[in-house]
């Protein structure tokens, strides 16, 4: 534990699921797509693009013991490391947030987008005790688009014989994924943010990460009637 600075200005969310303990840092790795070409007699040259995909790297520390600077409920370390381990082999991105608090309590920039697990790496040290440091890596997905084909068979006959002619179109480029609509619910008498996380996310941990998206004092700040974000 010695190596993770607490730092209660930041919380970060994998899939929903609060991380326990803030990683004392995170590395964000911008890369460029630019490209240098030779042109015989003239040199190089630079061509600009724009920037590649981002890339986070960070540890996490999944404690054994409740301590007292960890967030959320204690869960076992596999939990986390099921986690980790369904993220890398669903092939699915998942949403990646950090939240930066300010000093008195104000939001400062945040950080919300879609990823991938490239990989992690499982660490077990004396020094740690129980504790296990897993080093994460992500990488910034962006929705694949693609130019639609479509092909037309047209009839045509001509001097007693059936000719076929095939004529392509090609259509706008179009998003691979359409936006979906926001999903809220509807508090009901005797609802808690623990029974809503549980039912209509399937998680019942992530009830801290309902009440930070929806900007809540704590978990049991909610009556019925209110309407609440899921996502």
């Amino acid at each position: 534990m010695n190596n993770f600075m607490i730092d209660k200005g930041y919380i970060f969310y994998l899939d929903g699921i609060l991380v326990p303990i803030t990683p004392s840092s995170i590395t964000t790795k911008i890369n460029n797509k630019n490209k240098v070409v030779t042109l015989i007699n003239d040199g190089d040259f630079n061509i600009l693009k724009e920037e590649g995909l981002k890339e986070f790297t960070f540890d996490m520390c999944l404690p054994a013991y409740k301590y007292p600077f960890a967030r959320g409920v204690l869960l076992p370390i596999n939990y986390y490391l099921n986690m980790l381990n369904f993220l890398k082999n669903s092939k699915k991105p998942f949403r990646f947030i950090v939240i930066r608090e300010g000093a008195i309590g104000s939001s400062g920039y945040n950080t919300t987008m879609l990823v991938s697990l490239e990989n992690y790496e499982i660490k077990e040290e004396a020094g740690n005790g129980r504790d296990v440091v897993v080093s994460v890596t992500l990488k910034e997905y962006k929705n694949v688009k693609s130019t639609l084909f479509k092909y037309i068979d047209i009839g045509a006959q001509a001097i007693g014989t059936a000719l076929s002619v095939a004529t392509f179109i090609s259509t706008k480029t179009r998003d691979s994924s359409s936006k979906k609509a926001q999903r809220t619910y509807k508090v009901k008498e005797g609802d808690t943010l623990y029974i809503i996380a549980k039912k209509e996310l399937g998680d019942a941990n992530k009830c801290n990460f309902l009440k930070e998206l929806n900007k809540l004092s704590s978990i049991h700040d909610i009556k019925s009637g209110q309407v609440i974000r899921l996502e």
